[in-house]
């Protein structure tokens, strides 16, 4: 007796349910598979380019024009005016979907090669200085229906309560940019390579990657709008500034309330990202 015999005498196999992730129930038309474009390669013409920081240009550009962002963005939407979506996911959906980002993240770091050159020492400390801004752009990008009241609980303190206002503020304001899919890689890499808290081993290749990026960045939005270049690129300067106000450990506390203080995600976004890096290489 054959196996399809013996098989049919048992009943016709069970398919198994398929386990959709919580980046498929949020957007059904969306391929997280897929990585975006490459925002910056280890090509010669990166050698040649000048080693001066985007930190420091985005400060000289700030300090000059200091009340320019915040008129510019005064009329962009926030949340007392934007309106509510459609759509409202409960707290502990919104949970998942900020796990489900993370691991969106190595998927995308596998697409960056000026980032898996880097010396692990150097990729471990941007990861953990810079997380939470790649959390809170990828919230925008991937149009998770958030608002502030989903992340107001009796846990959080009044400290977070305002985080929680400035993250959603960002949210939207950088959504309402209608950045196309470059522009967030290119918005993702250049706080990827944000300054880090302690010395980087090849800071002058991470300096010429911003460099490359903040040309490819200003070159896209230029395309798409000569006229409205200048406000864009200001209203997106004034939109990091903001973000990097925020700590990432009031992050962790707001999006990731079941994992303790003594594990920073930071650390485990590492292990995510060297797990991930382990299966592509074996």
């Amino acid at each position: 007796m054959n196996k399809d015999a013996v098989q049919h005498e048992r009943g016709p196999r069970k398919a198994k349910p398929k386990i959709l992730s919580v980046s498929s129930m949020i957007l059904p038309n969306s391929t997280a598979s897929s990585g975006p474009p490459i925002a910056c390669s280890s090509s010669p013409i990166m050698a040649s380019m000048s080693n001066v920081s985007l930190a420091n240009q985005f400060n000289r550009k700030l300090s000059k024009h200091s009340l320019l962002p915040q008129s510019q963005l005064a009329c962009l939407p926030t949340t007392e005016n934007y309106n509510s979506f459609s759509t409202i996911i409960n707290q502990t959906t919104l949970y998942e979907a900020a796990a489900r980002l993370l691991f969106t993240m190595t998927n995308w770091l596998q697409t960056v090669p000026s980032f898996k050159i880097l010396p692990t020492e150097d990729q471990h400390t941007l990861l953990e200085d810079n997380w939470h801004y790649l959390l809170i752009i990828n919230f925008s990008q991937w149009m998770v229906p958030i608002m502030a009241i989903q992340l107001t609980n009796s846990a959080l303190n009044q400290s977070d309560q305002l985080e929680v206002q400035r993250i959603c503020d960002c949210i939207y304001k950088l959504r309402s940019l209608g950045l196309d899919l470059y522009e967030y890689t290119y918005i993702k890499t250049l706080s990827l390579y944000q300054s880090a808290t302690k010395p980087l081993i090849n800071q002058s290749h991470i300096d010429a990657c911003q460099e490359h990026v903040l040309f490819l960045l200003r070159t896209s939005l230029m395309s798409h709008s000569a006229s409205t270049y200048s406000v864009k690129f200001t209203q997106l300067i004034g939109i990091i500034q903001a973000m990097n106000h925020i700590p990432a450990h009031a992050v962790q506390r707001i999006f990731f309330p079941s994992i303790t203080c003594n594990i920073p995600v930071g650390k485990v976004l590492c292990e995510l990202y060297r797990s991930k890096t382990n299966e592509t290489t074996s």
